[in-house]
């Protein structure tokens, strides 16, 4: 029989009713059902966690009742447990998320979510209030280690078209959600509903190389992933939170095969370790530690992430100058370089600026003689090109005129 440590829920639920107040029980209600009111963003910010815990996989069980959500991740400890019935950072402000308010999304679906980890088992009631809990379903039993990961139990709202409008909802996620996560590998979804079971995987290769596969939908994509480590600005304004950090990482994805560039280029977001919303309209993803809006909807137009999206654009100059000779790369090159009438963002526009003036210094004109820098290539005169210069549209010059000497 396994013996919980009731004595921290106890302490906590004392704790938080000694506070309760019921404009901050309706504040949390509205954030629940307004912040968080699509009902998918549960499911990255159980993603984010078992990043943040150095899982390796997480597994989505949907049962006709309920949604089981496993990690192999650290287990919790006291402070995990404070931090999940509350609405603070905690110990987690440097990470991806932090659970304590990105957890209560899982209240649009679920009226008692129940948490067993570590030797730590209990439900909470009302967004805050733990409760003691002393079982495991049968069925989650075989996945519980105390000395590794989390298992959620979401019971889910009685509705008989619920479950598998959550299914369906969840099959929208494809495989790039993990390309730019370090820790986890695997996502495995056990639809018990309809009988079904599917797999997004990462697998890292040499070259920095990343294939992904979705066996739900059988696609399959290879991307080459460069990250750089930036030493932080000290003349920059940090947002909250990242107060004192020396540097932090940004990384840009590349599609390996042709068809993707396009796709990418219409529907490719930005990354802020999982995806936002937020279309940047460039032929490559971009990853970096920007500042989220609630709900990561989107990102803010905060120092902080414009300095970064001026880090992207050199990081992307350069990855694309340091690939020209490489194959699969040098015969579409130029397809990496956006066109500045195809950028609607005014965020996106800093990438784009710093891009293109650093990419003009560089030897990425392709010509009889080799590469050379573009504004020393020998150009016929006529109004077409007249045009092309006109609209400093660098791609388009060097793509299609460069090669005369």
């Amino acid at each position: 029989m396994i013996k919980w440590n009731s004595e921290i829920i106890e302490t906590i639920y004392k704790e938080k009713r000694k506070e309760q107040s019921e404009d901050r029980d309706n504040l949390l209600q509205l954030s629940s059902e307004n912040l968080y009111g699509e009902r998918i963003h549960y499911v990255l910010e159980f993603i984010q966690n078992a990043e943040d815990e150095v899982s390796s996989s997480i597994v989505f069980i949907f049962n006709e009742e309920s949604i089981a959500i496993i990690n192999n991740g650290r287990k919790f400890n006291d402070d995990d447990v404070w931090g999940i019935c509350s609405v603070r950072s905690g110990r987690k402000k440097n990470k991806i998320g932090f659970f304590g308010i990105g957890f209560k999304s899982v209240f649009t679906i679920t009226k008692e979510p129940q948490i067993i980890s570590n030797n730590y088992n209990f439900t909470i009631n009302d967004y805050i209030y733990p409760k003691v809990n002393n079982n495991i379903p049968d069925l989650l039993f075989k996945y519980y280690n105390p000395n590794q990961g989390a298992i959620f139990v979401l019971p889910i709202f009685p509705n008989s078209n619920t479950i598998n409008a959550l299914i369906n909802k969840f099959q929208t996620i494809d495989e790039k959600i993990l390309l730019f996560l370090d820790n986890i590998h695997q996502l495995i979804c056990i639809d018990k509903v309809n009988g079904n079971e599917w797999k997004l995987k990462k697998e890292v290769e040499d070259n920095s190389i990343v294939s992904l596969n979705n066996s739900h939908s059988n696609i399959e994509s290879k991307w080459k992933v460069i990250h750089r480590v930036l030493p932080v600005d000290k003349e920059i304004d940090l947002p909250k939170g990242k107060e004192g950090i020396e540097e932090t990482r940004i990384t840009i994805g590349l599609p390996l095969e042709n068809q993707l560039i396009e796709e990418i280029r219409v529907n490719g977001v930005v990354y802020c370790y999982l995806p936002t919303k937020m279309k940047t309209n460039l032929p490559f993803l971009i990853q970096a530690d920007f500042l989220p809006t609630i709900g990561r909807e989107s990102i803010s137009d905060h120092p902080w992430n414009i300095w970064l999206m001026k880090q992207i654009g050199t990081l992307a100059a350069d990855t694309i100058n340091d690939l020209k000779n490489q194959e699969p790369f040098c015969d579409n090159i130029y397809n990496f370089i956006p066109l500045k009438k195809e950028i609607n963002d005014e965020l996106i526009k800093h990438l784009y600026t710093s891009l293109i003036e650093t990419i003009k210094k560089k030897s990425i004109a392709d010509t009889s003689i080799g590469w050379i820098i573009p504004r020393d290539c020998i150009i016929p005169d006529n109004e077409d090109i007249r045009e092309i210069i006109k609209n400093d549209d660098l791609k388009t010059l060097i793509n299609q005129k460069a090669s005369y000497l």
